[in-house]
């Protein structure tokens, strides 16, 4: 059995309750240092839940090795798309600067954009799996169903690509067990981030501010397609490359 830091939690959860339980009985606690044991404990694994970077249910990539021969890397990804209209936008940006990105397509956009996900496949970027449907409720979803949300996008991008899938990221980059376990028995490799630029909030100004005051070697940026993203992007790439990093694709280094 791989440890990882949930199960930790949980076998420590496990003797402290089992104690506070067994004084409780014997009369040597009251009540409240047992509801706030188990207050702790919801909290803990909302938190391991929200955060990637924190690989709390298992492992997960959140960023690339910070030294690769003398180079500075980072990765851009791209959520959410394929979009028709800013989809073209962005791959002709990237191509202008010739970077290749890392795009985690929802599958049903992809069935409503297919000629968009060829070309971005046909132009060098690399493209990975973001559920199928995307709803809000994904973590909640049983086994069966979180199964079905990565079969079915990745059979949508190996039919483009012919090549498979093993790139996951879950929707809105929340994880849990069930989530953690279908991923691992899929053969699936759950990518994350360690620069989250919450672009779908900030305006142009703000986010190339964040991305140039945050911008570390070896980091996997999060950006959605958004027309601000887009303006964004373009000024950044230029300043990263002036700093002297190369953008790369994750399968250069995640099998």
């Amino acid at each position: 059995m791989a440890w990882t830091k949930h199960s930790v939690l949980m076998l420590l959860f496990a003797v402290v309750f089992s104690a506070e339980i067994y004084a409780y009985y014997i009369g040597l606690l009251c009540f409240k240092p047992i509801l706030l044991t188990l207050f702790i404990y919801t909290i803990l694994l909302a938190l391991g839940s929200y955060f990637m970077g924190l690989s709390f249910y298992g492992s997960i990539v959140n960023r690339l090795p910070k030294k690769y021969n003398n180079q500075k890397i980072i990765a851009l990804s791209f959520d959410d798309g394929p979009n028709t209209e800013l989809g073209m936008k962005l791959m002709d940006l990237l191509d202008k600067h010739q970077v290749k990105g890392n795009f985690f397509l929802i599958g049903k956009n992809i069935e409503q954009n297919k000629k968009l996900a060829i070309e971005l496949h046909n132009r060098g970027h690399l493209l990975a799996n973001h559920s199928y449907e995307h709803k809000g409720f994904f973590p909640l979803y049983s086994a069966k169903n979180v199964r079905d949300e990565i079969v079915n996008t990745n059979n949508l991008l190996e039919d483009i690509t012919h090549k498979k899938n093993t790139y996951f990221r879950p929707p809105f980059g929340v994880t849990n067990p069930i989530i953690a376990k279908v991923s691992k028995g899929m053969g699936m490799t759950m990518i994350g981030w360690s620069l989250r630029t919450y672009d779908t909030v900030k305006t142009e100004d703000r986010l190339l501010k964040k991305l140039k005051s945050n911008i570390k070697n070896g980091d996997i940026v999060l950006m959605h397609e958004l027309e601000s993203s887009l303006r964004a992007v373009d000024k950044f790439i230029e300043y990263a490359k002036q700093k002297g990093y190369r953008f790369v694709l994750l399968s250069e280094f995640i099998r």
